[in-house]
């Protein structure tokens, strides 16, 4: 697959950064997916959900329609669907999951996005995403009035239905849109709406991470997410409520564990990068 390697949002001292970053966590291991949106028949590879019953539907699509910018992927419209399948997510709206049907049996990686904000609300990853009911979620939210304008976040687990958030400090809000989330630390450089930045999370073993642009922003260790627990293995989703959304660049890289399926791989996400794939 061709990459485009665009760094939308970034200059040279990003890019130094963000390979810093990278090259301090896990070991780099295997590319188990890529996208970068330049084949048009995106529906062969991700698949829409739309969470609840009620509410505008999603519009998925890639940019310039919709307003996305060109080339690519997301949601144009501001979806907040009901409650979700289990019926009380207060955050609920829509994502595309991930075809790939040997990507159910992921376990340990680190998945990245350039994502571009075009509300101030929710939009995030999900990982380890076993069914409509069990799946863990990331998420950041632009410029939170709750707290003064920061930029927040959370990682959540969803266990048959049932929601456990976190860095969930309130809610529902200043204009009652879902919860107020924890303020990114002081080292993670506030990025407002409409200017590109890649998060990326991690998955290992019974530890989740979270990642802006390079910088950590916070880890969750938790059984469910252990070896033989609930959320030991799963796919990937890019998600958004109540916010049109962008994304480009989508990249899952193994680390730690891998399927046996998944072995094998040499080509590495930094050497498409060096090779300007």
């Amino acid at each position: 697959m061709r990459r485009k390697v665009s760094f939308r949002h970034g200059s040279l001292s990003f890019v130094l950064l963000f390979l810093l970053g990278a090259f301090t966590r896990a070991q780099e291991g295997p590319i188990l997916f890529e996208d970068d949106f330049s084949d048009p028949n995106w529906e062969a590879r991700w698949e829409i959900h739309d969470d609840g019953a009620e509410g505008n539907p999603s519009n998925w699509v890639i940019g310039p329609a919709g307003g996305l910018p060109e080339g690519a992927f997301g949601n144009t419209v501001n979806t907040l669907r009901g409650g979700g399948a289990g019926g009380n997510d207060e955050q609920p709206g829509s994502y595309a999951l991930l075809r790939d049907p040997r990507s159910r049996e992921w376990t340990d990686y680190r998945v990245s996005a350039e994502m571009y904000h075009m509300d101030n609300d929710y939009a995030g990853l999900f990982v380890r995403y076993v069914d409509e009911l069990n799946y863990i979620r990331a998420w950041v939210k632009q410029e939170e009035a709750d707290l003064g304008g920061a930029m927040a976040f959370s990682i959540d687990k969803q266990i048959d239905g049932k929601w456990t958030m976190f860095f969930k400090t309130g809610g529902p809000g200043v204009g009652g849109d879902g919860i107020t989330g924890t303020p990114v630390p002081k080292e993670v450089k506030q990025v407002p709406q409409r200017v590109w930045f890649t998060m990326t999370v991690e998955v290992l073993g019974d530890t989740v991470t979270l990642f802006i642009d390079g910088v950590k922003v916070a880890s969750v260790s938790d059984s469910d997410f252990a070896p033989g627990g609930k959320l030991e293995r799963g796919t990937i989703a890019l998600y958004n409520s109540t916010n049109p959304m962008a994304y480009d660049n989508v990249v899952v890289e193994g680390i730690g564990r891998l399927p046996v399926s998944s072995r094998g791989k040499l080509a590495t996400y930094w050497g498409a990068l060096r090779a300007g794939r």
